[in-house]
């Protein structure tokens, strides 16, 4: 059984490695395609980091993670 794709295109530059991270982050799964000249020229399968920082703020001021 195959699953879902979802697809976004991004053109005309490279994704930094903070991008790839958060698309990690959503979808620890996900395979980014580079593409030239309509063609497939790289895979890379996204990794998550050890320690992700400055992407998702706790919204309780008493959290361990505010300060």
């Amino acid at each position: 059984m195959h699953g879902k794709k979802d697809v976004i295109k991004v053109e005309n530059r490279k994704l930094t490695e903070e991008e790839v991270n958060k698309i990690a982050l959503a979808a620890p799964d996900a395979t980014i395609n580079i593409i030239k000249n309509f063609k497939v020229t790289e895979k890379k399968s996204v990794e998550l980091p050890e320690f992700i920082e400055g992407i998702i703020k706790c919204s309780n001021p008493g959290c361990i993670t505010s300060g």
